[in-house]
């Protein structure tokens, strides 16, 4: 069974029902594959198309990859015109959303959990651009970690070192002061993963993190 983690605070708490689709179609993805390959090793484009799809499967509006009217980061009184990663309606409300991605090991080491929380600050920090009335705006990072392969690692001997390293990152993740976490992990499929891309990695999952700002 894949181990999964959806935690959200209260200004994201509507969202829960999109953030568990977008877990359940990663899920049907990568069986419909049967393991050939994995969605979360294709980057930001790929997540926001299926996180995309999980709005519009709960009765929401998605439109990605957009231009729209931005404010300078340094320089507030100019504006310019740029790309957006995502719109979304749901429920009344109007959203926008920034998102970078990032591979990280599994758990993340300090300088692992800094480079994470900077990757999602640069996406705030794009989504803080968009200056319009009665919105709101997200900052989402797209995680896939990774845990290396080991030649004396084979097998069912990677099976509770992997558990624990998941049990640690959940853990960790869940200390944060983020608007948002979503994780899914597979851990004895994980092996089965026999992709030419993957040969000194396993990919068990992705986790998203979103933050209103």
């Amino acid at each position: 069974m894949p181990v999964t983690q959806v935690i959200t605070k209260s200004e994201l708490r509507e969202l829960r029902p999109i953030f568990e689709k977008f877990i359940l179609l990663n899920k049907h993805i990568v069986r419909s594959w049967r393991w050939t390959d994995v969605p979360w090793r294709y980057g930001e484009r790929a997540q926001i198309g299926i996180l995309a799809l999980a709005i519009f499967s709960c009765g929401g509006f998605p439109f990605e990859e957009y231009v729209i009217r931005k404010r300078h980061k340094r320089r507030s009184n100019l504006h310019y015109w740029g790309r957006n990663d995502l719109y979304f309606r749901y429920k009344s409300n109007h959203y926008y959303v920034e998102a970078k991605y990032i591979e990280s090991r599994l758990p993340p080491t300090n300088a692992g959990l800094n480079a994470i929380t900077h990757s999602l600050e640069r996406s705030c920090s794009d989504a803080r651009k968009i200056r319009r009335h009665n919105i709101k705006r997200l900052g989402i990072l797209f995680i896939t970690s990774k845990y290396p392969r080991k030649i004396h690692q084979r097998g069912a001997k990677v099976l509770p070192a992997l558990r624990d390293n998941i049990k640690q990152w959940k853990k960790i993740f869940s200390e944060q002061d983020w608007s948002a976490t979503v994780s899914l992990f597979f851990i004895r499929r994980t092996l089965k993963y026999k992709s030419a891309r993957s040969v000194r990695n396993y990919y068990p999952g992705i986790t998203m993190l979103a933050k209103k700002v």
